[in-house]
């Protein structure tokens, strides 16, 4: 299982770190903080590819 930054996770996705986070939110992408006292926030790149395949899926008017 592989962690990254949001930053990356936005990059990587092409999206805003905004979009990172609703998708946090949505409960479509599990997140951790790098340690318990840090602000950085850290992604499952696995669920970023994912989160991001059902959202250009759904834009696109593709029904799965």
């Amino acid at each position: 299982m592989q962690w990254i930054t949001m930053e990356e996770a936005a990059s990587l996705a092409r999206v805003t770190k905004r979009t990172i986070r609703n998708w946090i939110d949505k409960g479509a992408v599990q997140a951790t903080k790098a340690s318990p006292a840090a602000r950085r926030v850290l992604v499952r790149r696995s669920d970023v590819d994912i989160a991001h395949r059902m959202e250009t899926a759904s834009n696109s008017g593709y029904k799965a």
